[in-house]
């Protein structure tokens, strides 16, 4: 049994090598190519191939995922990726859902109505942004005036 990550900055799974080492590691177009991702600190880490997995999660349920296999610390699992394949993530304070998202449709289209009172984030490329405005103090304040 692993500990996989969900993380929501991962543009794709990424796990360490060692991880599920009876399966051989298998040489993509990628690590032909030298790709390289940047961790969270900024590092570079070569992507050196990848192994697609077929697991079971506790819950019983079957899970595959292909990960690509570079100098990560922990395995991680694309939350972009996830929802590319159709799926929905769902993050509360104690935890969170992947579910098909057929099952989160009616959630969504009641938090889309509800202007200013839920956080609207836009997928990129696997990643997810929201548009933050900043409002500069009014000048008088700026240099100690009242």
């Amino acid at each position: 049994m692993i500990t996989v990550t969900a993380d929501s900055g991962a543009a794709d799974h990424v796990a360490p090598g060692n991880v599920a080492s009876h399966l051989e590691i298998q040489e993509t177009e990628a690590s032909r190519q030298g790709v390289k991702y940047v961790a969270a600190k900024g590092q570079k880490i070569s992507n050196v191939g990848q192994k697609t997995i077929q697991g079971i999660t506790d819950e019983g349920m079957p899970l595959g995922m292909t990960w690509q296999i570079a100098g990560a610390k922990k395995p991680l699992a694309s939350i972009g990726r996830m929802c590319d394949a159709g799926e929905e993530a769902v993050s509360t304070r104690n935890g969170g859902y992947v579910v098909p998202q057929k099952v989160m449709s009616r959630t969504l289209e009641v938090l889309d109505r509800m202007e200013n009172k839920s956080l609207r984030m836009e997928g990129q490329e696997g990643v997810y942004n929201f548009k933050l405005w900043i409002p500069r103090p009014p000048e008088s304040n700026m240099n100690g005036n009242r």
